[in-house]
């Protein structure tokens, strides 16, 4: 049994519950996104992104893990504002 201490933007709540089934439950809930095997956050909470290090709205930067990476860059991809080229 894992005690976890899960932040959220007003409180930390104490579950009995591990990050792993955490995850289970979020993944059908496209708000959320894990970025690190120690962090899965609400998507509308992100900051900044600076390279592959994540600024959330209550300060803490998260650098975005190697196994997580194409996920993040996938939904980096999909909200990014791309230009036009010019003609």
């Amino acid at each position: 049994m894992c005690i976890r201490d899960s932040h959220t933007a007003a409180k930390n709540i104490l579950t009995y519950m591990s990050l792993t089934e955490m995850a289970k439950i979020l993944n059908s809930n496209d708000d959320f996104i894990q970025l690190h095997r120690s962090f899965i956050v609400r998507k509308d909470h992100m900051e900044s992104i600076d390279g592959n290090t994540i600024k959330m709205i209550n300060g803490i930067q998260i650098t975005v893990g190697d196994h997580y990476r194409k996920e993040f860059t996938d939904f980096i991809n999909i909200r990014l504002i791309k230009a036009g080229k010019k003609s």
